[in-house]
């Protein structure tokens, strides 16, 4: 007898709960809600350049491994570029409270400018 093998394609973690979604609709919803709720929560924080390189590449690395492959929601990428520059103020403005609440002598002359991966997904 042979096992059934569970589809991970259509499932997603939701505020600690493993949610089943129907179709390729709904895993979309899914991420757009729950990155919305990260968004919110980094707007808040005190980010350096590092933390927010890593922030942006989890997003693309989550969209890469778990959309790239699905043609079947029409224009999916106009909703996630919007996301995605929703999520790029929200990590300047968090690498802009880390620097205010950071100052040193040093930052007046050695000014990191935040440098963040291309976010804007394209089609090929």
């Amino acid at each position: 007898m042979e096992k059934q093998k569970i589809d991970c394609d259509r499932i997603h973690i939701i505020k600690g709960d493993i949610i089943n979604s129907k179709d390729d609709f709904d895993n979309i919803q899914d991420f757009v809600k729950r990155w919305e709720d990260k968004i919110k929560g980094i707007e808040k924080q005190e980010l350096n350049n590092h933390q927010c390189y890593d922030t942006a590449m989890m997003f693309l690395d989550e969209w890469g491994y778990k959309f790239f492959y699905q043609n079947s929601v029409k224009n999916k990428l106009v909703l996630i570029n919007q996301l995605s520059n929703d999520l790029r103020l929200a990590l300047n403005k968090a690498n802009n409270n880390y620097k205010r609440e950071n100052r040193n002598f040093w930052n007046l002359f050695f000014k990191d400018k935040l440098k963040l991966p291309d976010l804007h997904l394209h089609t090929k």
